[in-house]
Formats: structure tokens, C-alpha cells, sequence
């Protein structure tokens, strides 16, 4: 797709990349973008052929709301299945080949069907066809490799006044150019530079490629797109070098996103242009200024035309809009460039194009004054006008004009220059040359044009021989599955005869045994204990037996309590087999015998005439029977159902091998702690009924299976065999070397995610257990060399985190005494970058008031996007899960926040930021029962500029008059579309609900309510986390500075627009222009600096750009960079402002503007001075020297006394302000439970929180 507003259609282009990429947008018919343009150009009850449908967006629209009949083409499958309800044909068909005619044949036979596929077959001209009123390419020729193919179709399926409806992106937008500028050409999912673009316009080549194929446009349309609101923002184009930036934006279609067209057949349009070749324009870039007051000529106050390389006469006409106040003058700048220029004649008009005054063009009564880099002559010709030397990049000169005269520029009006462009001295040189070259290239392009004729022989030459060998590959695949259907019966048959060659050996044995079994049944039946005795009866007779293999060697008590757990946790079939390997307490051979008394058939018993070790042991009981085996240590406990769920597991998929369960001791499948031997639970079943609530059951692959319960499919054993005895001997990583020889057979190892059996370990090996580790280890390194690598890439990536993260919430939600949740919803700059000091002043309010309240409540941060909402536990010092979820499409805004709130038992919301997801959230907390609470940060809620600066980034003094706000807006582009009246009633509604509003000043509080004046707004100061710094000294790392008098100016943070960062440019180049002895150091980063910020120092060192910094290390740079005075140069207002505090805290006095919180913090307390005239940056240069240099040490030193005042009100403030917001917490959450509300699904956890990974 191309808009910026996306229209919702698909790809249609034949070369599509393996994994498709959908293009579905909401669509708003009222809207400003191009399919909405579109729509609105078709009259209701009409026939229109809609070509690459996409999935059906329009097509509803004509259908549904206009009554209208719509036959589609689309060339993806997958999208035609979704638009297919709202054609009423729909041909599934390439583009690049189909015949239109074909596909669309009249269907008054009724033969075709609705909804097909284009066979290639249809000859159009034996068939008549339908004719449309309207055929709509929306976002289509750009993806095909011969557009003109499907544009050459088009006439011929029209009525006789019917219409072809475009939209095609403009490669000349200004923010391609800038990025061509700076070496790039970046393709991506969706915008200009699509990645499935393959044909690129402009306006001309646009208009020349319908007139090539019989279209007429009837209008063009330009969909303009600030390079700020675009794929563009932010990237290459304010690095520019002004003068090339101006240029761009001075094009008459540098800022035109698509171009829509209305176009109909014509039969003069079907003759091809001329074939002479088009020459290019080349442009010089002319430039209007208008003066207001007493300052200078500012950029905001200018106008640009482009003027034409080339034309000796040419009329340049500026538009000079309403002004706030009588101009005090005017300033040409005729050209950006060195040359000699013409002027011929100057002329100005009013807002009614009347003419107010008037240079003829002669030089002595041209009123040129304070002219730079250029001089004027006589022309040796009258008609010629006056010369015009021009010597720099930035020529210009100013007219004397009478005050009447500006006078009647106030209201609007125009300038208009009549001039040659600028001529260079080697140009007439350089054009003979160019003819010359022009006749040379005219021959090369003769000599291309029938190398290209060649080369389209040979190409469909290759084509055929490219057919013919698909063929061949067809037949060979052919022969491929047929061959690999046969090798799979024969695999089945050899596993059939393999599993009864098995049973029959286990039968011949318990044959062999049989008099030895009669003889123990015979002996006095002796009376067991119960913990043996009582078996559930349960069986299931459809479910396949499992033999539970148990190798034993002495650890009676563990095995007591084993055989206990299994026998009353146990309902699926099983045959227990248990093989004493020869141990030494006589209790396990009391123990057997009181078994084999029972005469249990489904219990297997051996003994081991000597110590074989684990390892043959339990070879011995695998290789009986046909059965698969769970092998299970005598140190385990299992839990209820545990068997049913490998089972299940197992079923799921014939390809895993072996299965291991959730434990507390078991390497990479412990919990809670990932790779430790955590201890043995108070009570498994807690664990396993936390499992069972969660209803996860998923099987995720880990590089090797576990020993302790390690489930193995009786096929794997036939294939790979069982553990090897002779490199593994008595036992230790065994089971890892049979899972790795099982994966390079194609098995599967994974984790039963529902599943889990408590684990002693230790027992088998007692202290030996480190010594025989570190020999084995080698063993299977021997065997297998990258094993360690794969358990550590495994263990550096964790996948089976988030399955922990959901059970200990899961365990943590049945614990009474739970702290209560508070879900704080931010900005897109929140969640990590909260917990990496980076979240502006939002980021630290929060940071700070989680550590505060820790102790009281559990903290979630949640950034909602219009796409996303990503959620993150906010927990002081330690690493946070992330949650990624996706609104479901039936699903509303408050069904989506309360399943969240539900699954976090969450008892508040806490609104900080509402900007990245206004809608949804408004919606959502309309309708929800949760309690929420809003505090102030910025004014978003009374304004969409957020901070009350205008259009010209100036502080609008927060004026509520509606309709001059109303105005203000209508000057953005970017708000021009919104309701100031709705947009506050919306938000006081919101607003009414809230438990509590909080304000961080005095003034915040003032200003909110003169918006909302019926809102009740508390009054609570932000406050710090102490210990606020750290110890000063250290390894400090910043750019040296000479040790010389010239003083040191501090900014802190990041500054952009609203912070300052215009008005520091101009501090830093009056400073280098008065020679001032200051230098400015930024101790954080500006927005010009990229991102991540690049620290930067100028060759003069009168500018330094720290970067980022630890808010601990600031008194320390203070202190590096000898930094007396801290200033402020905001352009708007803050509502409180942590970098005050923090310049307080490191000891330091600052200078402010007199707006906002600044102002009345530092007029409260003192611990600093308020600018004079914060808008002239010589004033406030001048007040710096004051305040900085040795005749006002003085005063710095009084007003130091000012600062540790501020030091420890803000220290109370802080402890009283936790307090007060605990209390509002508890206050606004008394009558609610979570309880009431629905839960996600567990699996839906799942997802979101490995898409939180993925994001990580």
C-alpha cells in the first residue's frame, strides 16, 4: 500500500514473497484518504469492476451502503475467501496475464460461477462481455511489472461515459528525495517504498502513461502528507543543509503523497507522445521575507517559489498571508546560488490583487537597501532590466518601502518579481558542449533500443526452456512421493513386526517363569500395608498401557513415599515394573516380598544378582514388552493426573520422543528457579492444581529430556536403541545422549507444560554425584560435541520463562494476604524505558512513586498503542516479564482491559498518559467497572497539542475561548480535523468518573480547571526516590573543556521543540556572534542528535552535547564541566519539571522562563531567578553575564542559602506525598473486587507473553 492513510487493499502482483503481507485497514468513507477519495466519485446504484480487491474493504462499501454491483480481480486466495460476500463476481487471477474480457463474459448463459479461478483458457473474442461504469486500480499498477498490460484493457470494459478510477503513490514526495540525498533507498512493509512496488510515477510520467493507453484524465488529485506524519519523520531531513531542505519543500508536489485520477477513454489519447526526448526542469529556489516588529527576519515568516534553470524571463509570484500586525519590512532573496540575474520588474498587491506599488525596472529609482552578498548594474539594454551580481549562497536585498505601503500588506497580499534565472559565466560554453553530447546520446539510445529488441528474443527464448524444465520437475516430484509413500508402509511394517517379536519374547520369558510365580502365590498370604495395598480399579479400556520402570537401589523411605504418591495419583493403565539393583537395607527385599505375596499382575518385579548401575538397570526394564516407558526415580512424588497428561502430551504428536514434566529439581524444567535444585514443596498438589487451573497444556522443545521422569515412545527405542552401557556405565547423562541420538533421528524432546513430579535428587550418587558428573560430562561431549552449545544457547534464551511467570502468578493469586495491584497506563515511552531511567518525566514520576509503594501494592505499567497493549510488571531493581496483547476482533475496549485488569486481580488504574490509544481507552474506561484515577502531566485532555503552544511553536497562554482555540487548530495540519468542543466534552465526561484527579503544582491545578472547572483536581507535588544521587567523584566520562575564566552554562535532560532545543540553537549562535565568554553544555541530549543520542562537541567548544546520563552521576558532571548556573529555555509550559529538582538537588540555581510550574517553583522558594524577557535571546544572554560573572558572586552565594531550602522542602514532600497517594489508592478502591470481572484465557497469556519476548 501507499497511503499514508492506508485504503486497505492487498498486493496484487504475481511475485508475491513467500509469507504474504495483508494489507487489511478500517475504512472510513468520510475519510481523507485514497480509497475513501475514491468512494466518494462513485454514484450510488452504479456497475463497477474493483481490481485487486484485497479483502473487500471497498467492495462492501459499493455493495452495502451504494447499492451498486461489483465484479473484483484479486490475486491472493487468502483474500479473495474474505471479499468474496460483497462481488458478485470474483475471479481469482494474476494481473500480469489475465485478459479482463475473459474473465468478466456475459453471463446470460448463467455457466460461470461467483467465484473462481482464471483457467487462461477463454478466448475474449468469442464471447461478449460486461461493461462497467467505473473500473477502480486502487494502489495496483505501481505492483505490476507491465502496467500498461492492464491499462490498455480498460477502455474496452467501459460504458460509453463510464469512468477509470487511480490511485498511485509520487516517488517525487520530498521525504524520498532527502533520504536519495543522504544514500538511501529503504524499502519497507507498506508506504512509498514498498517492497512489492515495482513501477514508480510522478505527476508527468503518470499523465504520459494514460495518454499511452487511451485514457484521458478528467482530474488529479494530490493527497498531501507532511514528511512528519510520514515513514519519512524524523529521518535524514532536518540533517539536511537548509538550503537543500528549502529546496524540497518548495516543489509543487515535494509534500504529495498519492496522486488520485478520473480519467475516461479517448480517442486522441491513444496516440503516443512525440518521440522527442522530454528535457528536465532544473530549478533555483526564490525566496520571500516579511519583518515583524523589531526583530529580525525570521524563517517561520517567509514564503518560497521555485524559479526555472533556463528561462530568460519568468514571472516569480509569492503570496504574503494575513499578518498579526503591520510588517516593518521586505526581503528578497532572489536565488540560493552564485550568478548574474536580470530583474526586470518588482510589483506588489493587496489581498484583492490590486496593485499598491510598483518598481518599472530602472536602477536609479530601485529602492534597494542593506543589500548582501550581491550588486546591481546597468543592463547595456533598457528591456533587459538591471543587472544583478549575485556572489553567495544566501544573496539578497531589502526594499524601502513607505509605511502606507506595508500597511496594506497586514491583511494578505502578494509579491511578484519578473527576472532571468542565474546565469553562471560558463554556461554558454557548457551548452554548446551539451549539444554536441545531446547527439551523441541520441545515437547510443538507437543502438540500445535494438540491443533490447535482442534481448527480448532471447528472453522468450529462455522462457520456453524455463517451461519445459518445470515440466521435468513435475514428473521427478512425482516419482519423489511415490517413492517416499512406499519407504513410509515399509517404516510401519518393520515397526509392526518389531513391537511382536517384543511381546513374543516377554511371553516366552513369563512362560519360563511360570512355576517359579506358582510357587510364590502358594506361600502364606502375609498381610501388607495399606500404603501398598488399596490400587484404583480404574482402566480405560481404549487407553494403551505404560510401563512405569523404577530401578532401585536402597533409599527405602523415598521409595515408600514414591509407590504411595503413584498409587493414589494413578488412574490410567500401567504396569509398574521394579528392579532391585541389588541394595543393601533389608527393607527393600521386605519390601518385594511383600509385593510379589500380593500377586499383582500388573506389578513386574527383578532383582539384579549384583550391582549393575542405573544405567543397565534400567536398559533391562525397557527392552521388556511393546509397551512405551516412563523411566521414574524412587526419590520422585507425582502428582494426580500426571500420567494422563503425558499420555496426552504423547498422542499430540507422533514425532516427540521423549516427554519430561515441571518440577522443583530438574535442571532446565525446574521451578520456580530456571537451572536450580529448588527445594522439595510443602505439597505438590498446590503446583499441580495451579497447572490445572491454567489449562496450558503446550509442548515446547527443549534440547534434552530429564532422567528423574523421563517419558520415551517405544518407537524412539526401536529406532535409536536404548542408553548406552558401555560409555555411560553406572549412570549420569545417559538420558541427555539418548535424547540427542533421538533429535538426530527426528524426534522431538519437550516439556509437558501441565504436568509435574516433585523431585529429591541427589540420592542416587550421594557425594560422588560431583566426581562422576565431571567424567561423564566428557563421555557425551565425545559423542556429541555441541551439546554444552545448545544447552547454553537454550539457557540464554529461556523460552520456558513465560510458562514459570504464568504458575507463580497462578500460585500467587491463591495467597489471601496478596499485596493489591495498581496498573499504571503511560505513554509509548513507558514500561522499559521506566525501568532504564528514560521515560521522560512521566518515566520518573512512575519509577519514583513504584519504589515508594512497593511494599503496599503490586505495580504494572501498560503502554496502550491503537495495534498493541504491552504490559510490564513494574518491580524496583529486578527484570520484568513483557506482555504483548492484541485486541481480538469481537472483542470491545472494556472486555479487552478488564480481562487484563481480571487476570492481575488488579484493584486501580492509575491514567498517566492516554495520547497512543485516545479512543480506545476512553472507550474502555466508559465501560468499565474498574476505578480509575488520572493524574496530570501535560494538558493533552484540554488541548491535542498537548503542551498550548500554536502552530508557530509559541505559548498560547492557555486560552480556552473556544473558537480562537478552534482557529489555532484549524492552522495545524495535523489537528485541522478535530472538534475542540467535542474533543473537551469527551474528556470531562472521562474526567467525572474518576476517582481522583491529581495535579503536580499549583499552577497545573490552576490552568486544569480553567478547562474543566466542575473537575475536583488535588494538589499533590511530585516527589524523589531517595537516596536522589549518589557519591560524587568517580570515573567520570565527558568531553574536556580548557581551564581557562569563560564561564560553563548547564541544560539538563532532553530537550526537543517544547523543551527548548530551537531557542538553545539561537542562545549557542548570539553567543558566537557577540563573542561572548559562555560556554553551553548540555548535560542530556537534543532532538537533533539521532537516536541514540551521538554526544557532540563543536571545533570552538561553545556548544557540548553530554548524551544521556545516570541521574546519579549529574553533581558529578556539575562539577567536570564547572557548571554554575542551570538554564531553561522551554518554549512551553511544564507542570512541575524533575530536572529543576534534580539542578536543585546537585546544588545549583537556575534561571527560568516565566511560565508554568517553573516560574512559580523557583518564585516560591527563591533557589533562583526568572527570566526578564524570555522570548529575546540577547536579553536573556545578557542576564546569564550577570548572573555568572564576579560582580554578582555575591548574589550566587545568597541564593545558594534559597537552594537547601528547596533541597529539604522537597525531601518532606516527598514522604508526605506517598502518603497522600497511598491514601487516595485505598480510598478509590474500597468497594471493588476483581473478582467480578472475566478472566483471560491462560493461553491467550501465553501468546502475549512470548510476544513480549519477541519485542524484548
Amino acid at each position: 500500500m501507499n497511503s499514508s492513510a492506508p485504503s486497505g487493499k492487498s498486493t496484487p502482483v504475481s511475485s508475491l514473497p513467500l509469507k504474504e503481507h495483508l494489507y487489511i485497514r478500517e475504512f472510513d468513507p468520510q475519510g481523507a484518504d485514497s480509497l475513501a477519495k475514491i468512494a466518494r466519485l462513485i454514484r450510488p446504484h452504479t456497475q463497477v469492476l474493483d481490481l485487486g480487491t484485497g479483502p473487500g474493504v471497498l467492495g462492501k462499501y459499493l455493495s452495502t451502503a451504494l447499492g451498486c454491483v461489483v465484479d473484483g480481480v484479486e490475486m491472493s486466495g487468502d483474500q479473495a475467501r474474505l471479499a468474496k460476500p460483497f462481488y458478485r463476481y470474483l475471479r481469482i487471477a494474476d494481473l500480469e496475464t489475465a485478459q479482463l474480457a475473459a474473465l468478466f463474459p456475459d453471463q446470460g448463459a448463467g455457466s460461470e460461477t461467483e467465484y473462481s479461478i482464471d483457467t487462461s483458457s477463454t478466448d475474449p473474442k468469442k464471447d461478449t462481455h460486461h461493461r462497467y461504469d467505473y473500473i477502480v486500480c486502487a494502489d495496483v499498477l505501481e505492483h505490476l511489472k507491465n502496467p500498461g498490460a492492464v491499462a490498455s484493457q480498460l477502455p474496452a470494459l467501459l460504458k460509453p461515459q463510464g469512468r477509470v478510477l487511480l490511485s498511485i503513490p509520487n516517488i517525487a514526495h520530498a521525504g524520498v528525495i532527502a533520504e536519495l540525498l543522504a544514500g538511501e533507498f529503504r524499502y519497507r512493509p507498506e508506504g512509498l517504498l514498498d517492497s512489492t512496488h515495482l513501477r514508480f510515477f510522478t505527476r508527468k510520467s503518470l499523465l504520459e502513461f494514460l495518454n499511452c493507453h487511451g485514457l484521458v484524465p478528467l482530474s488529479v488529485e494530490g493527497i498531501p502528507c507532511d514528511i512528519r506524519a510520514s515513514e519519512f519523520r524524523g529521518y535524514y531531513v532536518e540533517t539536511l543543509p537548509p538550503a537543500i531542505y528549502r529546496l524540497l519543500q518548495a516543489y509543487p508536489d515535494a509534500l504529495t503523497y498519492q496522486f488520485i485520477v478520473e480519467a475516461r477513454p479517448g480517442a486522441q489519447a491513444a496516440k503516443k507522445l512525440a518521440a522527442d526526448p522530454v528535457v528536465p526542469e532544473f530549478h533555483f529556489a526564490c525566496r520571500l521575507y516579511w519583518r515583524l516588529g523589531t526583530a529580525g527576519y525570521q524563517e517561520e515568516n517567509s514564503s518560497y517559489v521555485l524559479g526555472c534553470i533556463g528561462k530568460e524571463h519568468q514571472r516569480i509570484r509569492f503570496s504574503i498571508p494575513p499578518l498579526p500586525e503591520i510588517p516593518t519590512g521586505i526581503r528578497i532573496a532572489p536565488a540560493e546560488r552564485p550568478g548574474f540575474m536580470q530583474i526586470h520588474q518588482i510589483a506588489l498587491y493587496d489581498k484583492e490583487r490590486q496593485n499598491i506599488w510598483r518598481w518599472p525596472g530602472d536602477i536609479a529609482h530601485l529602492p534597494a537597501v542593506n543589500t548582501y552578498q550581491m550588486e546591481f548594474s546597468h543592463s547595456w539594454s533598457a528591456p533587459l532590466g538591471v543587472n544583478a551580481v549575485l556572489m553567495g549562497k544566501d544573496p539578497s536585498f531589502e526594499l524601502s518601502l513607505e509605511e502606507s505601503v506595508l500597511a496594506s500588506l497586514q491583511a494578505g497580499g502578494g509579491l511578484e518579481l519578473q527576472i532571468s534565472w542565474p546565469l553562471s559565466a560558463d554556461f554558454m560554453a557548457l551548452t554548446q558542449r551539451l549539444e554536441q553530447k545531446d547527439r551523441e546520446l541520441q545515437a547510443q539510445e538507437e543502438l540500445l533500443r535494438e540491443k533490447d529488441r535482442l534481448l527480448v528474443h532471447r528472453g522468450r527464448q529462455l522462457e520456453e526452456k524455463e517451461r519445459l524444465l518445470e515440466a521435468s520437475h513435475q514428473d521427478l516430484q512425482g516419482l519423489h512421493e511415490k517413492l517416499a509413500e512406499q519407504q513410509r508402509e515399509l517404516t510401519a511394517h518393520e515397526q509392526q513386526l518389531a513391537e511382536s517379536n517384543a511381546l513374543a519374547n516377554y511371553l516366552k520369558a513369563r512362560l519360563a517363569h511360570q512355576e517359579s510365580w506358582r510357587g510364590w502365590m502358594r506361600r502364606p498370604f502375609r498381610p501388607l500395608k495399606r500404603w501398598h495395598l488399596k490400587r484404583f480399579e480404574a482402566r480405560t479400556a481404549h487407553s494403551p498401557c505404560i510401563d512405569i520402570i523404577i530401578p532401585v537401589y536402597n533409599a527405602y523411605e523415598y521409595l515408600r513415599d514414591c509407590l504411595e504418591r503413584l498409587r493414589l495419583c494413578t488412574q490410567e493403565p500401567y504396569r509398574l515394573v521394579l528392579i532391585d539393583d541389588a541394595s543393601t537395607d533389608s527393607r527393600i527385599q521386605t519390601l518385594f516380598e511383600e509385593l510379589e505375596a500380593a500377586g499383582d499382575e500388573d506389578i513386574l518385579l527383578l532383582r539384579n544378582e549384583y550391582n549393575q548401575g542405573f544405567v543397565a538397570t534400567a536398559n533391562r526394564g525397557m527392552s521388556l514388552g511393546a509397551n512405551d516407558v516412563v523411566l521414574l526415580n524412587s526419590d520422585t512424588l507425582v502428582t494426580r493426573n500426571w500420567l494422563e497428561k503425558l499420555k496426552r502430551c504423547a498422542a499430540s504428536d507422533p514425532k516427540i520422543g521423549t516427554i519430561t514434566p515441571f518440577t522443583n529439581n530438574g535442571e532446565i524444567c525446574s521451578f520456580p528457579e530456571f537451572c536450580r535444585e529448588n527445594p522439595l514443596p510443602d505439597d505438590p498438589e498446590l503446583l499441580n492444581q495451579a497447572l490445572d487451573h491454567l489449562d496450558l497444556a503446550i509442548y515446547p522443545d527443549i534440547p534434552t529430556g530429564v532422567g528423574f521422569c523421563l517419558y520415551i515412545r517405544r518407537a524412539l527405542i526401536h529406532q535409536v536403541g536404548l542408553f548406552d552401557e558401555d560409555a555411560f556405565g553406572r549412570g549420569y547423562g545417559e538420558e541427555n545422549d539418548l535424547c540427542l541420538r533421538a533429535a538426530q533421528a527426528g524426534f522431538r524432546n519437550v516439556l509437558c507444560s501441565d504436568a509435574y513430579v516433585a523431585h529429591v535428587g541427589g540420592c542416587s550418587f550421594g557425594q560422588e554425584k560431583s566426581a562422576i558428573g565431571e567424567k561423564q560430562m566428557a563421555v557425551l561431549l565425545n559423542k556429541h560435541p555441541t551439546y554444552l552449545e545448545q544447552v547454553d544457547r537454550f539457557i540464554k534464551q529461556d523460552p520456558l520463562k513465560p510458562l514459570r511467570q504464568l504458575i507463580q502468578g497462578q500460585l500467587e493469586k491463591a495467597v489471601p494476604s496478596r499485596k493489591p495491584a495498581i496498573l499504571h497506563v503511560m505513554h509509548g515511552h513507558g514500561g522499559p524505558a521506566v525501568s532504564q531511567g528514560r521515560g521522560g518525566g512521566i518515566g520518573t514520576y512512575i519509577e519514583n512513586l513504584t519504589a515508594r509503594l512497593a511494599g503496599e501494592f503490586r505495580h504494572y505499567g501498560l503502554i496502550a498503542l491503537e495495534r498493541e497493549w504491552t504490559l510490564q510488571e513494574l518491580s524496583p531493581g529486578e527484570e520484568n516479564q513483557s506482555y504483548r496483547f492484541q485486541r481480538q476482533d469481537n472483542e470491545t475496549w472494556p472486555a479487552f482491559l478488564e480481562g487484563i485488569c481480571a487476570w492481575l486481580d488488579v484493584r486501580l488504574c492509575h491514567i498517566h498518559q492516554i495520547a497512543d490509544c485516545r479512543d480506545g481507552l476512553l472507550e474502555a474506561f466508559a465501560g468499565v467497572r474498574i476505578p480509575y484515577g488520572v493524574s496530570i502531566h501535560d494538558f493533552l485532555l484540554a488541548c491535542p497539542t498537548v503542551n498550548l503552544l500554536d502552530g508557530k511553536a509559541r505559548y498560547c497562554h492557555a486560552v480556552t475561548n473556544t473558537d480562537q482555540c478552534q482557529q489555532c487548530l484549524d492552522d495545524q495540519l495535523s489537528f485541522a480535523h478535530i472538534d475542540i468542543g467535542k474533543w473537551r466534552r469527551r474528556h470531562g465526561d472521562f474526567l467525572a468518573k474518576a476517582a481522583f484527579v491529581l495535579a503536580p503544582s499549583a499552577w497545573a491545578r490552576r490552568t486544569f480547571n480553567k478547562y474543566f472547572p466542575g473537575v475536583p483536581v488535588t494538589l499533590i507535588p511530585n516527589f524523589q526516590q531517595p537516596p536522589l544521587f549518589g557519591q560524587r567523584g568517580g570515573n567520570i566520562r565527558g568531553f574536556l573543556l580548557p581551564q581557562d575564566s569563560i564561564k560553563s552554562i548547564g541544560v539538563l535532560g532532553a530537550i526537543g521543540p517544547v523543551k527548548g532545543a530551537r531557542q538553545l540553537e539561537q542562545l549557542v549562535e548570539r553567543t558566537r556572534e557577540r563573542q561572548l565568554p559562555l560556554r553551553w553544555v548540555v548535560i542530556g541530549y537534543t532532538d537533533r542528535q539521532g537516536d541514540p543520542p551521538v554526544p557532540y562537541q563543536s571545533e570552538d567548544q561553545i556548544v557540548t552535547l553530554h548524551g544521556p546520563y545516570r541521574q546519579a552521576d549529574l553533581p558529578a558532571l556539575l562539577d567536570h564541566y564547572a557548571i554554575s548556573l542551570v538554564v531553561f529555555p522551554s518554549a512551553g509550559p511544564e507542570t512541575f519539571s524533575y530536572t529543576l529538582s534534580e539542578a536543585w538537588a546537585a546544588g545549583r540555581p537556575v534561571l527560568v522562563p516565566p511560565i508554568g510550574a517553573l516560574e512559580e517553583r523557583v518564585a516560591d522558594i527563591g533557589a533562583g531567578w526568572i527570566m526578564e524577557d524570555w522570548q529575546d535571546m540577547d536579553k536573556i544572554l545578557d542576564q546569564v553575564m550577570a548572573l555568572v560573572y564576579p560582580e554578582a558572586a555575591e548574589s550566587l552565594l545568597l541564593i545558594q542559602e534559597c537552594v537547601e531550602q528547596a533541597n529539604r522542602q522537597q525531601a518532606d514532600q516527598s514522604c508526605s506525598s506517598s502518603l497522600l497517594i497511598a491514601e487516595a489508592y485505598r480510598r478509590s478502591f474500597a468497594s471493588f473486587s476483581p473478582s467480578e470481572l472475566r478472566d483471560l484465557s491462560s493461553w491467550r497469556i501465553y501468546e502475549a507473553a512470548c510476544q513480549g519476548r519477541d519485542g524484548d
